[in-house]
Formats: C-alpha cells, sequence, structure tokens
C-alpha cells in the first residue's frame, strides 16, 4: 500500500520536475518522464511507480553534457501507456492547474489544432467571408 505522504511526494517532485506527455502517433501512448542529477530521487520516483503500477522500471543514465561548466551526470525515467496513465489518474488531483490541465490532455487524448499553412490560411479566411 502506498501511503497519501508518498503520493504527495511523487505530485510534488512532478510538479517541479516532470514532463506528461502524449506521443502524436499513437492516442493511447501517454508517457510521463523526469530527469534530475540526484539518483536517489529518481529511485525514489522507480520504487513508488513500481508499487503504483507492479511494474519494475529500471533508471537510465546520462553522461555530463560537454562543453558546459559544472555539468552533472543525469539519472531519468520514463513511464509509458496504461502505466504511465495509472501515474497520472493518481496524482492529478495534487497538481497546480497547469500540469492538471496537461495530465488531463494526456488522459483524453487531446490534440493540439493543426497548424495552418499561409495558403490554408488564406482559403479558411475566404470561407469565412
Amino acid at each position: 500500500m502506498i501511503s497519501d505522504l508518498e503520493i504527495g511526494w511523487l505530485a510534488g517532485i512532478l510538479e517541479g520536475e516532470g514532463c506528461f506527455l502524449m506521443r502524436s502517433r499513437h492516442k493511447n501512448s501517454q508517457s510521463v518522464n523526469i530527469e534530475s542529477t540526484d539518483e536517489d530521487v529518481i529511485n525514489k520516483v522507480a520504487l513508488i511507480v513500481e508499487r503504483l503500477t507492479g511494474k519494475l522500471y529500471n533508471v537510465g543514465f546520462r553522461e555530463p553534457q560537454t562543453g558546459f561548466l559544472n555539468a552533472k551526470e543525469r539519472y531519468t525515467l520514463q513511464v509509458n501507456g496504461e502505466p504511465a496513465r495509472i501515474v497520472m489518474r493518481t496524482i492529478v488531483r495534487y497538481m497546480c492547474s497547469r500540469r492538471r490541465q496537461r495530465i488531463w490532455q494526456c488522459l483524453n487524448g487531446y490534440r493540439s489544432p493543426k497548424k495552418l499553412s499561409r495558403e490554408e490560411l488564406f482559403q479558411a479566411l475566404k470561407l469565412v467571408s
């Protein structure tokens, strides 16, 4: 069983460091991603997500970026598909408005409107006038 404190902690870290995505090619391919220079933080996220979803996750590792002073190693975790949806549904009530809106967009299969080319825009305006 996961405590409310752990769910609140997960929501907090994902509020600040997480990314909620919906893959444009696959309607049911949501993703929750997080990256941090603190390995213990990502390991804790992975442990909580494992307990939520029943699926074991490996923490990814990225070398420090070259050319940057004080660059550090980065640790990553990516959760996709149904496990990502489980995480999103679990934490959405704890999130602030911008993240909450993004999570609901992902869960509901939201697609941003297609950007029209200049020619398509003129054609659409002609139809309106």
